[in-house]
Parts: structure tokens; sequence; C-alpha cells
């Protein structure tokens, strides 16, 4: 797995046979700083990803491949499904502020962890449009990436070319983030629960 990201969830099956499971790359384990692990978890697992997921398997009201958050088993070839990025992604980001909100961040090297995460986040940006609109080189993008990150050139490596397969799709993670952030306020009136989530964000 040392081609792949840094960590990666992968939920489990509707049937309940195999349990979601919070993947952790450790093809490279120098390239992977201890203080990213706070946000990368509560990212990926909970209440992230892993929340995410197993919510969306016991909504009754939605169709099958909107419950799906890993529809790979049932549609990878010759296409699949799209995928409702914005969605997970914002969710994921939301998880790692709530980080936040909870004080586990409360190490000056975790927080910069969720911090450096941050920072990740807005670079894909700028490198995705300069690789996709503006004729910038892997190099380019690659070395773009190491002057403003603290992320390890093999990891770069790795980012860069996720995004020159997948245009665009880094940019869905802070929009819906911004969303969720909207909803914050009308949640908090309905104490919390996943529910009244649920009635906020129209699912």
């Amino acid at each position: 797995m040392s081609g792949g990201p840094a960590a990666y969830y992968l939920a489990g099956t509707f049937d309940g046979r195999r349990p979601g499971v919070f993947y952790v790359n450790s093809g490279d384990v120098k390239s992977l700083p201890k203080y990213d692990m706070v946000s990368l978890a509560l990212h990926e697992a909970l209440p992230g990803h892993h929340l995410q997921a197993c919510y969306l398997m016991e909504t009754e009201d939605l169709a099958d491949f909107r419950k799906y958050i890993e529809d790979r088993k049932y549609s990878e070839s010759p296409s699949r499904f799209p995928l409702h990025t914005a969605y997970m992604e914002g969710w994921g980001l939301y998880s790692e502020y709530l980080g936040l909100e909870l004080g586990l961040y409360d190490d000056p090297y975790i927080k910069f962890g969720y911090l450096s995460h941050e920072m990740l986040r807005a670079l894909r940006l700028v490198v995705d449009t300069g690789l996709h609109a503006f004729g910038w080189s892997i190099e380019t993008a690659v070395n773009y990436m190491l002057d403003h990150t603290a992320v390890s050139k093999k990891c770069i490596e790795r980012e860069v070319n996720r995004y020159i397969t997948w245009p665009g799709q880094k940019k869905s993670f802070p929009s819906q983030f911004h969303l969720i952030m909207n909803w914050e306020a009308p949640w908090a009136a309905t104490s919390c629960t996943l529910s009244g989530l649920s009635k906020v964000m129209g699912l």
C-alpha cells in the first residue's frame, strides 16, 4: 500500500458480515508523522466516514446507491456510480474541525497536525487549478507543495498523481464543509441529534 493515501476508510457491508475498517498506510511509516494521527482518525473513523457510512446504511428512505459510500464491490467496471464526494469529504473535514470544539488538539504538535491538514487542503485547490488550467508540470506542482507544507515529498508525489487523474475532486471538500458549518446553528437547535442533523441537511 506504499503508493496509496496516508489513510482511508473502507465501509462495512450491508449485511454486516464485514465491519468498516480504518486503514493507515504503514508502507512508509517515516513519511506519516504521529501528529497527523488524531486529525486522520477523526476524519476517517469517528465521527468521520465510519459514523457517516453506518448512518447512511441505516437510513431507510434512501436509494441503495446513496446508502453505499463504498460501492466498488458493486460497480467498479466498466464504470461506477458517481461518488457524492462533496457530502462525504465535507463531513470528513467537519469531523476534523470538531476536534477543536472537543479540545482533542490540546497538544501543540497534535494541533499542528490539524493545521497541516488545513494547509494541505488549501494547497490542493491551488495545485489542482495550476495543473488543469495553467499547464503546471508535475515538478512545479510537487515543488509548490514542498515549499508550503510539512508533508513529505513521497506523500506529495502521491497527492499530485491523484489530482492529475481526478480534476476538481479536491475542490468539493471545502465547499461542503462550509455548507455544513452553515447548518451548525440550526442543528444545535435540534439538540445535536443525528436525526436532527438529517432534517437540517435535507436527508
